[in-house]
């Protein structure tokens, strides 16, 4: 009987340094966009988060400014970080998929020519994938930045939001401010007499 595929360590440590420097480019994007003068903080604002849950009442647009201001720099630390996440899971997915692919073509070339009966199905070769070490790492660290991903876009959009709300109220305050200017500069008007009229 023709030999089967081991269905241990279905990709040779020689085989998983390939694809994970095929497809390891972050660290290289992170350093051509430096060279550029673009970076990322790992620093983040020196101040929490911000969270509002009640209304903002004020009588000028100072603690609407400083609140804004304040979703406003954590929103410019968290979206490039976010945009990271997005671009290291591309590289696990694509490494994910280098493996999967060169197992799948050492079967091919390895059953070739065999009877079907001696052939191993697609769960087997699926189920011999997920044995990979390498594959499971990569799965995991999937995970990690799907759940990651899916908090900082939940965050972003609330500060995306609250700055929505809080532009609004600044432009509101802005509008009454002046309206009110406008009517303290006006002239009083003298009243308006009909011709035959007292």
């Amino acid at each position: 009987m023709p030999l089967r595929i081991p269905r241990t360590a279905p990709i040779s440590d020689k085989e998983e340094d390939a694809a994970r420097s095929a497809w390891g480019t972050m660290d290289d994007v992170l350093s051509d966009l430096a060279d550029r003068g673009i970076t990322l903080s790992d620093t983040p604002p020196d101040f929490p988060l911000p969270d509002v849950t009640t209304t903002l009442v004020a009588d000028d647009n100072s603690d609407y400014l400083k609140t804004n201001a304040r979703h406003l720099a954590w929103l410019n630390h968290i979206s490039p970080w976010l945009a990271v996440i997005k671009g290291t899971l591309l590289e696990v997915e694509n490494e994910k998929t280098d493996i999967a692919t060169t197992y799948k073509q050492r079967v091919r070339e390895a059953e070739d020519g065999l009877p079907r009966a001696q052939k191993k199905s697609k769960d087997e070769v699926e189920d011999d994938i997920w044995k990979d070490v390498r594959h499971r790492e990569l799965t995991r660290q999937q995970q990690k930045l799907l759940q990651k991903k899916l908090l900082l876009e939940e965050k972003r959009d609330i500060l995306e939001r609250t700055l929505k709300v809080i532009s609004r109220h600044v432009e509101v305050m802005k509008l009454d401010a002046d309206m009110n200017r406008t009517g303290v500069n006006m002239p009083a008007r003298r009243p308006f007499n009909r011709p035959g009229g007292r």
